[in-house]
């Protein structure tokens, strides 16, 4: 087995994680997922159905109109912001449905 010394265990987990690209999508879904909870509000969880991410596109599911033609306005800086949370461009495209 490999030893990885002093190295943040941030970076490990990343090495890892960039051998497998299932594992890797999953991972970022989960981050994504984490960030969802805790910074939309309330309402907009209570909406959101589901919630997936495969190969840099990122699929949000709301049961709710209204507040889909709200999230389809600020799709673009959804984008932004969501990239900058996961300190890397991993979501190329937003679906909302």
């Amino acid at each position: 087995m490999k030893k990885y010394g002093d190295e943040h265990i941030g970076k490990v987990l990343t090495k890892y994680l960039s051998g497998s690209k299932r594992l890797s999508d999953k991972y970022i879904l989960e981050k994504i997922k984490t960030y969802w909870k805790t910074e939309m509000s309330d309402l907009v969880n209570s909406y959101t159905r589901e919630l997936r991410y495969s190969k840099g596109v990122l699929h949000i599911y709301i049961n709710s109109a209204p507040l889909k033609n709200e999230l389809m306005l600020g799709k673009d800086k959804m984008l932004d912001i969501l990239n900058e949370y996961l300190k890397e461009d991993l979501i190329r495209k937003i679906y909302i449905a």
